[in-house]
């Protein structure tokens, strides 16, 4: 029956291949909605299914080509992990087909949609589950095609100048992924997971580079994350092909929920056999994890584009995962993961549709008092920031406190620095999104009067999409902590190593109240300053008398932002 799970997208594409009339284009939708949900369903039976397993051992499921077995046996690769990744791949997958009926309904459906998500769908799962080096490089390579199907749009009057910066991008992350396959084949000279992990060569492997002693292991890693970031980097050049600002939502949040974010911790996990036993690819990612935090965070605070915000602020929250990783507080890492995930989705989509009703203006300082227009997406819109922001009793409150409870138990050295950092980016990520909402909901219209009086909430289809996001975003945490914390978590995370290595994840169950709520308090210290410069101090400056202190000038130039 697992094999529905992929069989279902590959449905899907065929249909796409169709020759459906214009009048009959709404059938071919239900119909990719309908292989996207039993394929989540499926997904979701897996997971289950090899958590109650006895064993660890990775199950190996429909060979897909078998000719003498040293030479090619491909198959699809199956466990809690992969299972977890295919769970969350499907899901967003789901939702976007669904939120896409929608948001084309007035413009023309064309089975293009279809295809291109269905391609970028079979190519996550196929990399997701693939057991050799051969199959992780095609998937590779349908993904990026299915990134440029996605973004193509034919006018002949753009014109992009960054094109060729572009272009010089792709192809050293290229070559980049190349190098990277080349060398995790050396290491055992097999292109087969399974022998690639066995560390017993991993010592040995090293190259001198310029007097530096580098582990081969080490290397391929670094350069598949690399790799990776590069094509980060494209999302966020301006006048290009893949700019963020001429994506529509649907295509946003595919690519960046359902693709690149758990492609990135993707690699982190599976190749953690490869880096477990040498600290230097750890103990460089320790500070680069930080300087990616602070600097998106940074860059989220200086733009007005929505867009821009979420995806900067989504792309600071991976950085965090890869910092709790390169502490080794793995299980709590993954539970992370999975809550911002569902966090981040539910932002895309619900501001994604406020902007569909703003007539597509993505600018913050173009909206403002839609909470009496839209009050259901105001109130998603909050759901998604509190699980994001960590306020009790949300799905991201529980990983923040599998995280806590963790550090609280482990060395001084890791703790302080972490918990300087986790204060930080909770104070400034909640105040850079509460800001945003509150300047889109609740400050005053700064825009087209007329559209503003056009908008109004019909889309029950939507409504049911976010209210389902957000029973998961309430109940999600509570109801699969234990899956991350104690000793269900010891039988998950061995379950994904395939060498005999501890997994410490001890933690401290009864957490006084204290440390329990310390990353919540400087959340809920960001959300006030929020609330005072955003919605108190815009009554005082309005006072004629007050307006005038010194004091509140000073203040204006320097705290205020648009």
């Amino acid at each position: 029956m697992e094999i529905f799970i992929f069989i279902f997208p590959l449905l899907s594409l065929f249909i796409s291949l169709l020759p459906f009339s214009s009048n009959h284009l709404n059938i071919a939708f239900i119909i990719n909605c309908f292989c996207m949900i039993f394929s989540f369903c499926l997904s979701v039976y897996l997971f289950i299914k090899l958590f109650q397993l006895n064993n660890d051992i990775p199950l190996y499921f429909y060979p897909l080509i078998e000719f003498n077995k040293d030479f090619v046996a491909w198959s699809l690769r199956l466990d809690i992990y992969v299972s977890t990744f295919v769970c969350i791949v499907t899901f967003v997958s789901s939702l976007v087909t669904i939120y896409s009926i929608n948001f084309f309904k007035e413009q023309y459906l064309n089975l293009k949609l279809i295809r291109n998500v269905s391609l970028l769908t079979i190519g996550m799962l196929t990399i997701i589950s693939s057991n050799n080096l051969i199959q992780f490089f095609i998937a590779w390579q349908i993904i990026l095609f299915s990134f440029f199907l996605l973004v193509n749009r034919k006018n002949a009057d753009e014109t992009y100048i960054n094109s060729s910066k572009i272009f010089l991008h792709n192809r050293i992350s290229d070559l980049a992924f190349f190098f990277s396959v080349y060398l995790l084949y050396k290491l055992n000279n097999s292109i087969y997971f399974e022998i690639i992990f066995e560390n017993n060569n991993f010592v040995n492997n090293n190259i001198l580079f310029w007097g530096i002693t580098i582990n081969k292991a080490e290397l391929a890693v670094f350069l598949l994350f690399f790799s990776c970031l590069l094509r980060f980097r494209q999302f966020f050049i301006s006048n290009c092909l893949y700019d963020i600002k001429n994506l529509n939502i649907p295509t946003l949040t595919l690519i960046f929920c359902s693709a690149l974010l758990p492609l990135i911790i993707f690699y982190t996990f599976r190749f953690f056999p490869l880096i477990f036993s040498t600290p230097n690819f750890l103990n460089t990612m320790i500070p680069l994890s930080l300087c990616l935090i602070f600097i998106l965070i940074y860059l989220s605070f200086n733009t007005s584009n929505i867009k821009y915000v979420i995806s900067y602020l989504a792309f600071s929250q991976a950085s965090i995962i890869f910092y709790i990783f390169s502490i080794k507080v793995y299980h709590a890492a993954m539970f992370y993961y999975i809550t911002f995930s569902l966090s981040t989705t539910m932002l895309y989509l619900c501001l994604g549709y406020v902007m569909t009703k703003m007539n597509n203006v993505s600018n913050v300082k173009a909206m403002g008092g839609l909470a009496f227009k839209m009050p259901s997406m105001f109130l998603f819109t909050l759901i998604a920031f509190f699980s994001t922001s960590g306020v009790p009793f949300f799905s991201g409150f529980y990983s923040h406190e599998v995280i806590i409870s963790t550090l609280y138990s482990s060395e001084q050295a890791i703790l302080v620095p972490s918990m300087l950092m986790g204060m930080s980016a909770s104070f400034l990520i909640s105040y850079v999104l509460l800001k945003n909402i509150i300047l889109i909901f609740l400050g005053k219209n700064k825009g087209n009067i007329h559209e503003f009086n056009k908008i109004n909430e019909n889309s029950s289809t939507n409504k049911l999409i976010f209210f389902c996001l957000g029973l998961c975003l309430v109940f999600a945490g509570w109801l699969t902590k234990n899956l991350f914390d104690g000793i269900n978590a010891e039988h998950l995370w061995n379950s994904l190593i395939y060498n005999d290595i501890d997994l410490s994840t001890n933690s401290i169950l009864n957490l006084s109240d204290k440390v329990k709520y310390f990353l919540t308090f400087f959340s809920l210290l960001g959300m006030f300053l929020a609330v005072v410069n955003y919605l108190i101090m815009p009554f005082i400056l309005n006072n004629y008398k007050l307006k005038y202190y010194r004091i509140f000038i000073l203040y204006n130039k320097y705290f205020l932002r648009f």
